[in-house]
């Protein structure tokens, strides 16, 4: 069975506004899922699509961007993960736990597991482009926009001598 739908990007945007803050969503989530049940396991698998703007790391400027991905969990029922439960903190995680959760009743909102794929995908350094120059460190301009006219940094000026040695010779 297949499920289309959206999501509010209030509760993205406010997870996303905890920490850096390089992120904020500027549209709904979209969402795709089919699933399947084999025994009391439940198999997910779905998409999620959403505008988001970024501030590069580099150059401080918003960027737009789609963020969008396919993803899979596997969901066993809470009473199977035994005495403390989803406790992930006590022990080592691994990949295949990125995709595992848990589901208690008849019902089960994947919104919150949807928005943990979603924080998951995320870049760790946003960048508005890959060739990005960033900022001059001594004036602020943006060197995307071209050469500020700053002197370049020599470096520390007591290793000048070392600038001149030759390596193997």
């Amino acid at each position: 069975m297949v499920v289309t739908f959206t999501e509010d990007a209030t509760d993205l945007n406010a997870m996303l506004q905890h920490g850096v803050r390089d992120y904020l969503a500027s549209s709904p989530v979209g969402v795709s899922v089919s699933y399947y049940r084999a025994g009391m396991d439940i198999f997910v698998d779905g998409e999620f699509w959403a505008d988001l703007q970024g501030t590069c790391s580099r150059c401080l400027t918003q960027y737009p961007f789609r963020l969008s991905k396919d993803f899979a969990l596997v969901l066993v029922p809470a009473s199977e993960l035994g005495p403390g439960g989803d406790d992930r903190s006590s022990r080592e995680l691994h990949a295949e736990d990125l995709a595992l959760s848990h589901y208690q009743g008849e019902e089960i909102d994947l919104s919150p597991l949807v928005l943990e794929q979603m924080i998951l995908a995320l870049p760790t350094r946003p960048l508005c482009d890959a060739a990005c120059r960033g900022l001059c460190p001594q004036c602020g301009a943006s060197l995307n926009a071209g050469n500020c006219g700053c002197e370049a940094d020599r470096g520390n000026p007591r290793l000048a001598v070392l600038r001149n040695l030759k390596i193997g010779g």
